[in-house]
Parts: structure tokens; sequence; C-alpha cells
């Protein structure tokens, strides 16, 4: 069994879309801080959970392999020296695109990073994923 990288896919999902691409590069979309200066504004995704549990009894998939479950919960920081409203263009095309893809909002909260001079808005989300084994 291969478990997918769900980090990597829920990336690849947002990199390939042209509107928020529009906003954010896609070189400055990241998965994780980087040592190295980001350019603004910029995307960082950080997986923060995640917990896999097995069916038992009957739940098995139609060729007889073993279902599981798995929460995996996401924190995605959007950064932008710009504006609020910048933060709020790239924030409404994230959900668009995850609630789309079937990932569920959970929270989200707004900051400013007076060191930094950033605007700063943090996103959560999870994805219930059922595979087999």
């Amino acid at each position: 069994m291969t478990r997918p990288s769900y980090i990597n896919n829920l990336r690849d999902l947002l990199v390939a879309d042209s509107t928020l691409t529009g906003l954010v590069s896609a070189s400055s979309i990241n998965v994780s801080w980087k040592k190295k200066d980001i350019p603004f504004p910029c995307i960082v995704i950080t997986q923060i959970g995640a917990r896999a549990v097995g069916r038992l009894g009957i739940a098995q998939s139609d060729s007889g392999e073993r279902m599981v479950d798995e929460n995996v919960t996401f924190r995605i920081d959007i950064a932008s020296r710009t504006s609020i409203s910048n933060i709020n263009d790239i924030a409404d095309a994230i959900n668009d695109i995850l609630m789309v893809e079937g990932y569920e909002k959970m929270g989200e909260i707004d900051t400013f990073d007076e060191n930094k001079n950033t605007y700063i808005r943090t996103l959560t989300f999870r994805l219930v994923d059922v595979y087999s084994y």
C-alpha cells in the first residue's frame, strides 16, 4: 500500500489554479517555511495533524481489501505586505479551490506582524480520505 502524499497533492491543486497563480507566483506557494527569504505575497502549507483509522468487520473494498479513513489537517498561511484586500483575494481563491475538492474549512485568523510589516491570514482545512490496502 502506498499512502497518498496529501501535502504535495494540496500544493499541486493550488499551483494548478490560474486564478490563484495570478495573485501569487507558483514559486511562492511552498510546503513548510523555508530558511531563505520568500517573496511576498506567499502561501505556506503545513500539515498539522493526521489520523488514520482502520475499519473493522465487513468494511472492505469491493476487491476485499481493508479500508482506512484518514483525516488530515492543514494550516495554510497567506502573507502579504500589500494590503488586507490582497489577503482577502488570495484566501477567497484558496477557499474556492479547496471547497470544490472536498476539503472542509475549519477556521481562519488574521494577524499583522509588525516586525516584518506583513499581513498574515491563517486558514485551517481538513481532508477526510478513504482508501483501501
